[in-house]
C-alpha cells in the first residue's frame, strides 16, 4: 500500500500469534504441577513442581526442554510448585530469569529449607539439593507486586509480565503474559490453618487450656515472615510439617501420634499417592503401618518399625483448591478464546470443558482442551485485516517498524479450531441494525401480524440506535526504544532547564514540573503550566514518534 509519502511499504494482511502449552506434568492431578508456554518462540517454564520422596525421574521432560526456557514463573510459594526449582538450577541446564511475589519467593525458599532437613532426616542418601543450591536458585527470583508489569529483555524482548492475585496461598498469583497488544492468562496453606486455629483459641475459653504451636524447621522464619505473633507453650495440638508425614517433624512425631489411642491425626490436605499419609486414610485403614526412623538423633541409619495405628485418622482439606461452581463463575470473565483444562481428573475435567464451550457468549466462542501430559496444545491464532481497512491506514515508520492505528469491527469464525482466521473490518462495515417487525394490535383493525419467531418482550427491551459520533482521529506516542529519564535530563540540560533525579522522577525547574513512569510503559508530566512545562514536553515529545 502507499505511505503518505507516496513510497510503497509491504504490509501483511494476516498477522499471526504462536501460541503452544505443553503440560509437562500433572495435568490430571495428584503430581506437582508443570508447564511449558511458547508464546512466538519464547518459552515460559509455568511452575516447577517437586514433592518428597524427590524422585529424579519425574523432573525428566524437563531436562531436555530446559536450555530453551527464557523465564520461569512462579505461581505459589510450596514444593508442589516451587520445590524442584534448585535441582533444575544445579543439575538440569536452567538457567533463566524466574519471577514470583514477594511472598512467593520468600515462602520457596522455606519450603525449600524445611523440606531439605526433613528428607535429610528420612533418607541416608540426604536430601537432592544443597542449601547452596537453594540459595542460588532463589537469588534469581525478581519480586514483583500484584498488577505490577516487567517488561523481557534479550531474546524474551517484547514479552511482558503482570502478576495478578490468585488466592489459594499468601502472595499466590496468576500471571497475564503479554506481547505487543495480545494477552495469554495463565494461580502454603498453613499460616490460614493456623489464623482459623487461633481465632478458635480465642473464641472458645474450653481450648485455651491447650496450647497451639507451629512445629517445622522453618516455623519461626514462616511466621514472622507474615507478621503473626503466636505463644509458644506446652504442646496440646501440634501443626507439623511436611503436610502428608514423609518426612520433617510430622514423620518424625508420627510413630507416638499413632500410637496414641486418645490422638487424632488431621491431614489438611490430600496426601499424595503412595506416601504414609495416603495409607492412613485408605479405605479400610491398614491395622498397623511400617515407618522409617533413624536409630539415634545424629545418626544416619535409618531403622524400619511396625507401628500399630490406634489414633483417629481424618482429612480436612485446606488444600485451597478451585471448585466447579468457582471456576465456571471466573473464567467466562477472563474473555478468554481458548482454555487449557488440567490438574483434575479426566472426567472432571472433560466436564467443565462441555460447560465452558456451551456456555460461551454469543460471538465470542470458546474452545476448550483437556490436557495430557506431555501433549503439545496449540493455542495460535491468526488476525486478519480486511482490504478495505488495509487501505486506509496511514503508516509510519518507527525504527524497523511501520505502524498505524486500525479501528474497526472484529467478527470472529465460529469454529475456532480450524484455524480460520478472525477479521477486522472498518467500522463503515459493521452490521446494521435490523428493521423492528410489525406487530398485530389487538382488538382488530389495520396492522401487519407477527411473525410466529417475533418475541415482543425482547422487542420491547431493545435499546434505541445511538446517533452516530463524528469520527475523530486517535493520535499515540510510541518509544523507538527504551525510553530513559536520564536521556531527557541531559537533553533538558543542554536547554538550560534545571533538573534534579530524584527517588524515580524528574524535577524540572527546581520542582515545578515533575516527570515520573509509574510503569514500563508509561510517561507522566505533570506540574505548572508555562515556560518550563512545555519545553519539558516538546523536549519528550521530540523522542517518541506520532502515529
Amino acid at each position: 500500500m502507499a505511505s503518505a509519502s507516496g513510497s510503497a511499504l509491504a504490509a501483511p494482511t494476516t498477522v499471526r500469534t504462536s501460541v503452544h502449552f505443553t503440560p509437562l506434568r500433572g495435568s490430571s492431578g495428584g503430581a506437582a504441577p508443570s508447564g511449558l508456554l511458547e508464546v512466538d518462540g519464547l518459552t515460559l517454564l509455568l511452575d516447577c513442581g517437586w514433592e518428597p520422596p524427590f524422585d529424579v525421574s519425574v523432573l525428566e521432560p524437563l531436562r531436555g526442554v530446559a536450555a530453551r526456557v527464557d523465564a520461569v514463573l512462579l505461581s505459589h510459594g510450596d514444593l508442589a510448585h516451587a520445590g524442584g526449582l534448585a535441582f533444575a538450577f544445579a543439575r538440569l541446564g536452567l538457567s533463566c530469569p524466574v519471577y514470583a511475589t514477594l511472598p512467593v519467593s520468600r515462602l520457596s525458599k522455606l519450603a525449600l529449607y524445611d523440606a531439605h532437613e526433613g528428607v535429610a532426616e528420612q533418607s541416608a542418601a540426604g536430601a537432592p539439593f544443597t542449601l547452596d543450591e537453594i540459595d542460588a536458585a532463589l537469588s534469581r527470583v525478581s519480586e514483583l507486586k500484584y498488577s505490577q508489569t516487567v517488561l523481557l529483555s534479550g531474546r524474551a524482548a517484547g514479552l511482558s509480565l503482570t502478576p495478578l492475585p490468585a488466592g489459594g496461598s499468601l502472595g499466590g498469583a496468576m500471571w497475564r503474559v503479554s506481547k505487543a497488544l495480545e494477552e495469554v492468562d495463565t494461580c502454603f496453606r498453613v499460616l490460614e490453618l493456623c489464623l482459623v486455629l487461633e481465632a478458635m483459641w480465642a473464641a472458645d475459653r474450653k481450648m485455651q487450656r491447650y496450647g497451639l504451636v507451629l512445629l517445622s524447621h522453618v516455623a519461626s522464619a514462616t511466621v514472622h515472615l507474615a507478621a503473626s505473633q503466636l505463644e509458644w507453650m506446652g504442646a496440646q495440638v501440634v501443626l507439623a510439617s511436611a503436610a502428608d508425614a514423609s518426612h520433617g517433624f510430622a514423620a518424625r512425631l508420627l510413630p507416638a501420634v499413632c500410637a496414641a489411642p486418645n490422638a487424632l491425626l488431621l491431614f489438611t490436605a490430600p496426601p499424595r499417592p503412595g506416601t504414609i499419609g495416603a495409607s492412613l486414610l485408605a479405605s479400610p485403614m491398614p491395622p498397623t503401618v511400617s515407618l522409617k526412623t533413624r536409630a539415634s538423633r545424629r545418626g544416619r541409619r535409618l531403622v524400619s518399625q511396625e507401628v500399630r495405628v490406634r489414633c483417629r485418622v481424618e482429612l480436612l482439606d485446606f488444600s485451597g483448591g478451585a471448585d466447579g461452581r468457582a471456576l465456571r463463575a471466573v473464567l467466562p470473565r477472563l474473555g478468554a478464546s481458548s482454555a487449557v483444562l488440567l490438574g483434575v481428573e479426566r472426567d472432571a475435567a472433560e466436564e467443565m470443558k462441555a460447560h465452558l464451550e456451551a456456555s460461551a457468549p454469543v460471538g465470542r466462542p470458546l474452545a476448550a482442551t483437556v490436557a495430557t501430559d506431555g501433549e503439545r496444545i496449540d493455542a495460535s491464532y491468526r488476525l486478519k485485516l480486511d482490504d478495505k481497512l488495509l487501505a486506509s491506514l496511514k503508516l509510519t515508520r518507527v525504527a524497523a517498524y511501520d505502524l498505524a492505528h486500525a479501528t474497526g469491527f472484529l467478527r470472529k469464525p465460529r469454529d475456532l479450531r480450524r484455524g480460520v482466521a478472525a477479521v477486522l473490518e472498518p467500522p463503515s462495515s459493521a452490521p446494521a441494525a435490523p428493521a423492528p417487525p410489525a406487530i398485530a394490535h389487538a382488538g382488530g383493525g389495520g396492522g401487519a401480524a407477527a411473525p410466529a419467531s417475533f418475541d415482543a418482550a425482547a422487542a420491547a427491551l431493545a435499546p434505541a440506535a445511538a446517533p452516530p459520533r463524528p469520527t475523530r482521529r486517535r493520535t499515540t506516542l510510541v518509544s523507538a526504544g527504551p525510553l530513559r529519564l536520564p536521556e531527557l535530563r541531559n537533553s533538558l540540560a543542554r536547554e538550560g532547564v534545571a533538573t534534579e533525579l530524584e527517588t524515580g522522577a524528574l524535577l524540572l525547574g527546581g520542582g515545578i514540573v515533575a516527570l515520573t513512569r509509574p510503569e514500563p510503559s508509561e510517561l507522566v508530566l505533570a506540574g505548572d503550566f508555562g515556560a518550563t512545562f512545555l519545553r519539558a514536553r516538546k523536549r519528550t515529545f521530540e523522542h517518541l514518534a506520532r502515529i
